[in-house]
């Protein structure tokens, strides 16, 4: 085809819509080319579409939301599932946790809360490079447990104080230091809580489906070690990759001072906040004796909020990120539950799992984390990379004869710390990697550096705490 009639094919049909014709078209060329004996011909299909689902989301010719709800409507018209097996995941208890801690966190951007939280730590903890970052990371993990959009913590709360510093210390190299602490601090906080991250209900539903039942304080509890310890080290491993000092450490505590001065006292709104946060913590921590879901204390929680008037029913409607994580979320949990019912994990399992090499399971789950966690390189999605490969991973693990609790911990970890891996791999990376403080090459360096970090830390720390 000569170059004028490419261009021609270009002007007629937009990039992204060719782009979606040759995913479906190799997703429907697989579905009736390519099918296993293994599979019934709805497993087969199912596994068709969520596959084409995921390289879709991957490839971004349309927003997620718009693919699930396209990949539902196929599953529908071809009768792979039934409509209301399609709407099923909707009723998820932890999608809805998700949703209800998005809207918690319209509190700390609306009423200023997280920023004032930030200001203090960084006034607290001084104004030197290990200060101002040891402030930025308590800071980060203060509003973890109760924020659970990594975009929403670092990109609307950190990130404005984290500008406003850089301004005053005017250093490049503090500058670079301080966005990866930033950005590590994300993602090590997001494997700490379920509620810190929206990939971590997609977690708990993968592994609830293997028989492995994962409730908010047993993930909290298995996290706080090896995520204190990060939290502690991170900053000085980074800071040997990136030394930087100070001049005059005293402008910096002055500054964040002044910006706290700025905003006045603590509000009616703040208080009322802060209070109602202490009471999900407490119900979230001890929901088991008290008999109370995370998802209904989090319900709880923003009907206090709007009783209050902190939240207005208007700031719920205008939540665009709660609602549109509900719709893709739901969808993707959905079909992960049914290629469980219809023995799509199984049969990959079965198939995996013979090509392990015949060591000890230590051994063999070493193995399956680190592709899990390398193959990230691939994808500039967490939620993409979590519900194509977390379940199955998971399954020849426990196929394998590794602990399925202490497998499925240490693998949903990791599926939050491999986020800072690039600087397309999570939602944060490519916003502070805009900010450019740092080049791609040092930022892949580093990404690379700190996850051996995470790996010797997070499965070696997290194997002899949960075992």
């Amino acid at each position: 085809m000569s170059f004028i009639a490419k261009e021609k094919v270009k002007n007629f049909i937009p990039s992204d819509s060719l782009k979606l014709a040759q995913i479906m078209l190799l997703g429907f060329l697989s579905w009736y080319f390519l099918k296993p004996e293994a599979l019934s011909d709805n497993g087969w299909q199912l596994l068709c579409i969520f596959v084409t689902t995921i390289v879709a989301i991957i490839a971004k010719p349309l927003p997620m939301g718009a693919i699930s709800l396209t990949s539902v409507a196929v599953l529908c018209l071809t009768k792979t599932i039934s409509l209301q097996t399609a709407l099923a995941g909707f009723a998820y208890d932890q999608l809805w946790l998700i949703v209800f801690a998005c809207f918690l966190a319209r509190g700390f951007i609306k009423t200023g809360l997280g920023k004032r939280i930030a200001y203090l730590f960084v006034s607290l903890f001084g104004g030197t490079p290990y200060g101002m970052g040891y402030g930025l990371v308590v800071s980060s993990f203060c509003m973890a447990p109760l924020i659970p959009s990594t975009l929403a913590r670092t990109g609307g709360i950190i990130l404005p104080v984290l500008r406003s510093i850089i301004s005053v210390v005017n250093q490049p190299q503090v500058a670079a230091f301080l966005t990866l602490v930033v950005m590590h601090a994300s993602v090590i906080t997001s494997a700490m809580f379920i509620t810190a991250s929206a990939v971590n209900p997609i977690v708990v539903k993968f592994a609830a489906s293997l028989g492995v039942e994962i409730t908010w304080i047993s993930w909290a509890k298995a996290a706080f070690i090896p995520g204190a310890l990060s939290l502690i080290l991170m900053p000085i491993f980074l800071k040997f990759l990136i030394p930087c000092n100070v001049a005059d450490a005293q402008k910096i505590s002055q500054h964040a001072k002044e910006e706290l001065g700025n905003m006045g006292r603590v509000t009616w709104q703040e208080k009322v906040l802060l209070a109602v946060l202490a009471l999900l913590l407490i119900l979230w921590a001890f929901g088991s004796a008290l008999s109370v879901h995370a998802a209904e204390a989090a319900l709880f929680g923003v009907t206090l909020l709007l009783l209050a008037k902190v939240l207005t029913w208007k700031d719920i409607l205008a939540e665009d990120l709660a609602w549109d994580t509900f719709l893709w979320m739901g969808i993707l949990i959905m079909m992960a539950s049914e290629m469980q019912n219809l023995g799509v994990i199984g049969w990959f399992t079965d198939s995996v799992a013979g090509q392990l090499p015949s060591f000890s399971w230590h051994w063999q789950f070493l193995i399956i984390a680190l592709i899990y966690y390398y193959t990230h390189y691939f994808f500039a999605s967490v939620a993409a990379h979590v519900s194509s490969m977390y379940g199955p991973f998971l399954a020849v693990a426990i196929a394998a004869g590794a602990p399925p609790m202490a497998s499925a911990l240490l693998m949903g970890f990791l599926s939050s710390l491999f986020g800072a891996l690039t600087h397309y791999s999570s939602g944060p990376a490519p916003i502070l990697y805009s900010e450019q403080h740092i080049d791609i090459k040092k930022w892949w360096k580093i990404g690379f550096f700190t996850s051996l970090f995470y790996i010797i830390l997070w499965v070696g720390c997290g194997t002899v705490t949960l075992l």
